[in-house]
């Protein structure tokens, strides 16, 4: 299952007009309606239960169907082919036109240094009752002012990853726009995880060697009540008083899930 939206399937087919028709017309009014059951379409055979791709080397030169972007992308922003075999995503920063801002029924003041108004943020919904991805990303490339890691956000969000603050790189996580302080960070490449459980309890973890990872952030409720669900995500993004624009290079996302494994994973 995903965590926040419902997917479900409904009957459908075509009247003898050849109209589409979807659900059940209970009252004979021409409108469907959606049916709490239903017997399983009939596609010839039986096929095994499988879930979507989630896990990513970023090998290909097209992102997996498993991807969507937070908001509409900039698609000068980001990269699988400048660097075969990662993921790049370049910082730009953040106005009270980008995100969500201009979204009237999304009752969310606009933050400067908030995610829900970064662009470019790739996001992939959050499976089963418990699950976690590990993140290994190149932060050598960032540039002043640069936020850059991994999060788990829905209606309320949390983050883990780096900042660049006078010349220094930050490990830091952010929930809910609290910051809490890490050490400063000395090399170029820094591992990330982020884990959730029910009911709603993600967790944050920084490593440098990719094998001992330290928890960092407080607990907080990612909130089950958003519109698009619990997501994973991988981002970017600058304040907008930046002078020059950085990025991040992402080497492989790897996700565990409870639920039933996809295959091939």
């Amino acid at each position: 299952m995903a965590w926040g939206r419902i997917g479900h399937l409904q009957p459908a087919g075509w009247d003898k007009d050849g109209w589409p028709w979807m659900g059940k017309d209970h009252d004979g009014n021409g409108i469907g309606e959606p049916v709490s059951h239903s017997p399983k379409p009939n596609v010839g055979k039986a096929f095994p239960v499988s879930l979507p791709q989630s896990s990513d080397e970023f090998e290909s030169d097209s992102l997996g169907l498993q991807w969507l972007w937070n908001h509409n992308p900039d698609d000068a922003f980001w990269s699988l082919i400048e660097r075969p075999g990662w993921l790049r995503l370049k910082a730009k920063p953040i106005s009270s036109k980008s995100g969500i801002a201009g979204v009237r029924h999304l009752k969310i003041p606009f933050v400067e240094d908030s995610i829900h108004f970064a662009y470019n943020t790739l996001v992939q919904l959050a499976m089963g009752k418990e699950c976690s991805a590990t993140i290994k990303m190149d932060a050598s490339q960032m540039s002043e002012g640069q936020r850059a890691g991994a999060t788990l956000f829905g209606k309320n969000y949390g983050w883990i990853g780096l900042v660049k603050e006078n010349g220094t790189l930050k490990i830091r996580a952010n929930i809910k726009g609290k910051y809490f302080n890490g050490p400063d960070f000395q090399g170029d490449t820094i591992y990330l995880k982020l884990a959730i459980s029910a009911p709603s309890n993600p967790r944050f973890y920084f490593s440098i060697d990719g094998s001992t990872f330290q928890r960092l952030g407080d607990d907080y409720s990612v909130g089950r009540d958003w519109f698009e669900g619990i997501k994973f995500g991988l981002f970017t993004y600058h304040l907008s008083q930046a002078s020059a624009a950085g990025h991040v290079d992402f080497d492989y996302f790897r996700y565990k899930s409870d639920g039933q494994r996809p295959e091939g994973q």
